[in-house]
């Protein structure tokens, strides 16, 4: 498989400190094939479907928000 059939999901939640006591987190996935990296974004913003196109996605969390995005590695 080339680098250009592989995904990276980018997730950053942003939280209020005074709720959370911290700003918030970014995480970057694996490359991982197409069909594994949206099955993690489906968990990432407890959906039963998986969205369409690259995102960005924003989901409610507890003290804040998520944005979730969808790249092609490398």
């Amino acid at each position: 498989m080339c680098d250009s059939q592989l995904y990276c999901v980018e997730v950053t939640d942003y939280l209020v400190p005074a709720l959370v006591g911290n700003a918030g987190f970014h995480y970057e996935s694996p490359a991982q094939d197409e069909q594994q990296a949206r099955a993690l974004v489906r968990v990432l913003l407890g959906s039963s479907h998986t969205p369409a196109g690259a995102g960005p996605w924003q989901h409610p969390v507890p003290g804040g928000r998520r944005r979730v995005a969808l790249r092609r590695a490398g």
